[in-house]
């Protein structure tokens, strides 16, 4: 079976491009050339002061160019990488029982590790059938015991601006710290939504609280719809 995808944390980028977007001002991201992708107005691109060379990010016709990191101390290169949104809102950011993501996790193989665009739509029902088991238990695994999966919803087989996808969605709910037992913890809706390239992987992952949905599910639903590959 080809590769698929499942990740928890993101902590890297490379190159990548900023422009705003007719798609409601949504932002759009043009990622080393490789994918872009939009984001909603209320969300920010975090943690450029460790994973991008921010220092070195110019405009060029209403365009950020941030330059590419070849490698970083953390050992992630342009082959394996990842970054994240947050709420450009401070207070609903750093607001207490409040979580809020957009995350992308970009994987470079070599031909034929992953999926082409045209393998998904012609998979098989017993081949569904087996990476709906295989997601669902790497994402039990993933949680490490820090999590519990509250609810599995059957993974979905799609295709947007002519590329095949695989979603896999799920509630959980924090049980442990690193430190201690965490009781009555909020419960987070997550959504992953899987494109692949025949030598790439990536994943766009949307979090966000149960009891925050009508602050974030119409528009993140929208998200997906914006993603596409380049090359």
């Amino acid at each position: 079976m080809k590769n698929v995808l499942i990740t928890i944390l993101l902590l890297t980028a490379t190159s990548c491009n900023a422009q705003i977007n007719k798609f409601d001002n949504w932002e759009s991201y043009n990622y080393g050339n490789i994918f872009q992708f939009s984001v909603p107005p209320t969300m920010e691109f975090v943690g450029k002061e460790f994973m991008i060379d921010s220092m070195n990010a110019k405009f060029n016709n209403g365009v950020l160019f941030i330059p590419l990191i070849k490698k970083n101390n953390f050992g992630f290169s342009e082959n394996s990488f990842g970054f994240s949104f947050e709420p450009k809102d401070i207070e609903q950011r750093y607001k207490i029982g409040s979580y809020t993501r957009i995350m992308i996790n970009y994987y470079k193989g070599k031909k034929g590790d992953f999926f082409s665009s045209n393998d998904i739509p012609n998979l098989t029902k017993s081949a569904k059938i087996e990476i709906d088991k295989t997601l669902k238990q790497q994402t039990i695994n993933a949680m490490g015991g820090m999590f519990e999966l509250i609810e599995w919803y059957p993974v979905e087989f799609g295709q947007i601006n002519g590329r095949g996808f695989i979603k896999l969605s799920y509630t959980r709910q924090q049980k442990m710290s690193f430190t201690h037992k965490v009781e009555n913890s909020p419960i987070t809706k997550s959504e992953s939504y899987m494109f692949y390239n025949d030598f790439e992987g990536i994943e766009l992952i949307i979090s966000y609280r149960l009891s925050e949905k009508h602050l974030w599910a119409d528009d993140f639903l929208q998200i997906y719809k914006t993603f596409e590959f380049i090359n």
